[in-house]
């Protein structure tokens, strides 16, 4: 079995996350705003360093509400880790909800969270 994933890694997995690697990094350069200080990494595992640990953390949570999982790692950097197999369409959603992530994050609206109640 490990040996059968192993093949099946090397021969779609590998090519599909250099692919699909290059459309994310490209694309979260297209979509980073001021606050991003850095995009960093290789393949599908990349980076997103911001100025301060509280604006990953808004980012983190506007992109959580909308349904995009990131994880941060670091004191002000979130990562990105999709699986080998994700495709054109799940990267371009990504990006568009991180772009929505970045926005709102700028753009604070009161809610519960804002207020404690």
């Amino acid at each position: 079995a490990a040996l059968a994933t192993l093949d099946v890694i090397e021969s779609v997995g590998l090519a599909n996350a250099i692919a699909m690697g290059d459309r994310l990094r490209a694309g979260l350069e297209k979509v980073a705003t001021d606050a991003v200080r850095d995009i960093r990494g290789a393949g599908l595992m990349l980076g997103v360093e911001f100025g301060s640990h509280e604006a990953a953390e808004a980012v983190q949570d506007a992109a959580f509400r909308a349904g995009l999982l990131t994880l941060e790692c670091g004191e002000s950097s979130l990562r990105f880790s999709p699986p080998l197999i994700v495709t054109e369409p799940e990267v371009d959603v990504a990006l568009r909800i991180f772009a929505d992530a970045l926005a709102a994050a700028n753009d604070p609206r009161r809610g519960v969270a804002e207020t404690g109640g």
